[in-house]
């Protein structure tokens, strides 16, 4: 088993005057200090990740650090995530489902609580140690997700007194691309994507550029 230990979360704290937060679970493993193999040193670093399809849903440069930190400030948009260190097998261990002995980032709480945040998307729904399942089960706040939830992928919740829409994201990678085109929200507008050569990834395109 090793051990990893969030890299960015100290780094890169909530900004208060954040209107969104995108909340995630954990980057890959690469060791303390050590990330020559993220294409960009920051949350979602790794190739074919969230920046790729928001830089193609906002019609948008997001190649760079730089590109990224300034894309998030016009927005006001703060990044997080869920799990502060874990254990693995290996570093070649990747998915939520097979991370063990979670650090969940508790101080989350105090930090949307003193911002400015209403909405949080989610980079990953409700199976085992995804983003929004860590979240709601940290919080208790599992009796405010609603049945239907798929229909839309939102959630209006309760925070504490605190009124807050959360979005849960779809999966940019093409792996999920089979899954998501038998999904009920893909399905019922699959008449506009019919004719495309990649349905489903302009779908997912589309759905960023609404949610977002």
């Amino acid at each position: 088993m090793i051990l990893t230990k969030h890299l960015y979360i100290s780094k890169y704290p909530i900004n208060q005057s954040s209107k969104s937060l995108i909340l995630g679970t954990i980057h890959p493993h690469n060791g303390i200090n050590n990330t020559s193999n993220f294409k960009i040193d920051f949350f979602y670093g790794n190739k074919n990740s969230l920046w790729t399809i928001l830089s193609e849903a906002k019609n948008i440069r997001l190649d760079t650090l730089n590109e990224i930190l300034k894309f998030l400030a016009q927005n006001k948009i703060s990044i997080s995530d869920m799990i502060l260190e874990c254990e693995r097998l290996n570093d070649k261990v990747t998915a939520d489902k097979d991370l063990q002995n979670l650090v969940v980032n508790q101080n989350l709480k105090n930090e949307i609580l003193k911002s400015d945040i209403e909405t949080i998307y989610f980079t990953s729904a409700f199976s085992k140690n995804n983003a929004a399942k860590l979240f709601f089960d940290l919080f208790g706040l599992q009796n405010q997700i609603p049945i239907n939830w798929k229909d839309t992928y939102e959630i209006n919740i309760d925070f504490f007194g605190k009124k807050i829409k959360c979005v849960i994201l779809l999966s940019p990678s093409g792996a999920s691309n089979i899954g998501i085109s038998r999904s009920k929200i893909y399905l019922n507008k699959q008449n506009l994507y019919e004719d495309l050569k990649t349905p489903v990834k302009q779908f997912k395109i589309d759905f960023y550029k609404e949610k977002f």
